[in-house]
């Protein structure tokens, strides 16, 4: 599962209530931790950028709170992402890991 922080870009995969944000861009702009079941249900809040707020505009006053395996990562023009193996420094506790 990837994790999200706050006022990151996230381009949203998909979502059950509403099918139209699938392909979306939005920003992280909070953390949620609801779970029913031992099933994550919501981790983020998420603001997709036709929404322009986390908070659905439809009546039913619901909030757009997806799990990680919802959210892909936008990277910076010109990042990209590597994995601590591929760093010439590390923190300790990860050097016993590798």
């Amino acid at each position: 599962m990837a994790t999200f922080y706050v006022g990151q870009r996230v381009r949203i995969k998909w979502s059950l209530n509403w099918p139209e944000l699938a392909g979306c861009e939005g920003t992280v702009f909070g953390l949620a931790e609801i779970e029913e079941d031992d099933d994550v249900l919501c981790e983020y809040l998420v603001a997709p950028d036709c929404w322009g707020t986390h908070q659905s505009p439809y009546a039913d006053d619901s909030v757009f709170g997806p799990s990680s395996d919802q959210l892909e990562p936008i990277q910076p023009e010109g990042h990209k992402t590597v994995e601590w193996t591929e760093c010439a420094w590390m923190p300790e506790h990860l050097r016993e890991v590798a």
